[in-house]
């Protein structure tokens, strides 16, 4: 767990991680890692036969539905305002009503494969704001928490840490600053 906290930055500047750093400011590795900086995957559809134009129109269409269809019917990622740091956006778990750390990072993965930094950093800043432990007194200060908020109250329900959710953020955040 000690890896994962490395990996995962506080905006204050103390213990942030070479990924943290490097997801949140620019999108220079954000780029690299979209475009294969780091191992390029096997395009399993191609290989079953897909047109490659097909697939990434459904790609784009799935992504443009579940991140900005319509609110009440068809999205997961609900915009939230702004804070200091930028605009504030969540993954909403439907079955549970609440926003999940593992949820919150596979949005974040998902951004970052399609090369969308505005909702990237939209959900991070959310994760970091409604999530993330940040007093040193705490006993998971340095992780997030599993369950961040309920859907429209945005308080933290959850006072320990998510290890899944942990482990996918740090796993996206590297991969969006490898290069």
């Amino acid at each position: 767990m000690a890896a994962c906290r490395r990996a995962v930055g506080l905006r204050d500047g103390t213990r942030v991680g070479h990924a943290a750093r490097s997801a949140t400011r620019g999108d220079r590795g954000f780029r690299r890692a979209r475009r294969g900086g780091h191992r390029p995957l096997p395009d399993l559809f191609a290989a079953a036969g897909y047109d490659h134009k097909d697939v990434e129109a459904r790609i784009q269409a799935v992504f443009a539905q579940l991140f900005h269809g319509d609110r009440d019917t068809q999205t997961v990622y609900y915009e939230d305002g702004r804070n200091e740091h930028g605009p504030l956006a969540y993954i909403h778990d439907v079955n549970s009503n609440d926003v999940r750390s593992e949820g919150m990072s596979y949005g974040m993965m998902i951004a970052m494969q399609l090369d969308r930094k505005a909702e990237f950093d939209a959900i991070w800043n959310w994760a970091m704001s409604h999530m993330y432990h940040s007093d040193p007194a705490h006993p998971a200060h340095g992780y997030f928490a599993l369950v961040g908020a309920h859907r429209r109250r945005g308080q933290r329900r959850d006072a320990g840490a998510g290890r899944r959710g942990v482990l996918h953020h740090r796993a996206v955040l590297r991969r969006a600053a490898l290069g």
